[in-house]
């Protein structure tokens, strides 16, 4: 396996279909379903590995839909999506990039002093260390319990989902303020907070119980293990310097072609 030159057609990954909207189908669930659909096929070998759907159909949230399918060998997901932006402009400003949040620089440790950054240090080494020897139990003897969640034999294999939420950084900067916490912590406190109402839920409806209680009681047993990923991106998007690597690969181009 090695990377050969190749001459892209776009008529061979550009797609748009034509989708049927059913009036008692929301166009949400409607691309939910397309995308769902797109994880029963793969992508062709003999071509590059890319393909694009514009699904013409307005959402709650946009006028229309691009849904990028790519092989991880062509880069993970988070690069893709800095490369993505690096490609877009603003429409206030179409010879600016868009406005990406940045970290500010952490005063915590300077109003700390050292004392109070020697002791945050030995924390992390401590979490770290209990992370380690819990993911070696994990690995060894420790399982989760079975759960609603829990996915049969197989699983893997099955026709994937992919649900999805648009939550607002402010919201969860103003969250994060309040509690003097991370934006991790409130990433990690919804998810949490979220699977924990689900599986309420499913074990109120397994013992035959009320809808309305489902709030009220807790019908989740004792000792439960579960884990869950939740991926959060700590790397700089870094959208300037592939905005300029992308300007100088135009311009040979547009220079070889003039030649």
């Amino acid at each position: 396996m090695k990377w050969v030159r190749t001459q892209v057609d776009l008529s061979n990954h550009v797609r748009i279909p034509k989708i049927d909207v059913n009036m008692n189908i929301s166009p949400d669930k409607i691309v939910e379903d397309y995308v769902s659909n797109l994880t029963k096929t793969s992508l062709d070998m003999s071509k590059p590995l890319w393909d694009l759907h514009l699904l013409n159909i307005k959402t709650s949230q946009a006028e229309a839909t691009g849904v990028f399918r790519i092989h991880h060998s062509m880069g993970d997901g988070t690069s893709l999506m800095s490369l993505l932006l690096a490609c877009t402009r603003q429409m206030a400003n179409p010879q600016a990039l868009p406005t990406i949040p940045t970290a500010l620089k952490d005063r915590k440790c300077r109003q700390l002093g050292f004392g109070g950054c020697f002791w945050n240090l030995q924390k992390m080494l401590w979490n770290t260390l209990v992370d380690i020897v819990m993911f070696m139990c994990t690995a060894l003897f420790l399982k989760d319990t079975t759960t609603p969640l829990t996915g049969p034999p197989g699983v893997e294999f099955t026709p994937r989902r992919f649900v999805h939420r648009t939550v607002s950084l402010e919201d969860m900067k103003l969250i994060k303020n309040h509690l003097n916490a991370t934006i991790n912590d409130v990433a990690l406190g919804v998810t949490e907070a979220g699977l924990s109402r689900y599986l309420n839920r499913k074990y109120g409806e397994l013992q035959k119980k009320d809808a309305g209680s489902f709030e009220n009681q807790n019908y989740l047993p004792k000792k439960i293990r579960m884990r869950s990923t939740l991926l959060i991106n700590l790397r700089p998007a870094g959208i300037q310097d592939l905005a300029k690597s992308l300007k100088l690969i135009k311009d040979a181009v547009a220079a070889k072609v003039q030649n």
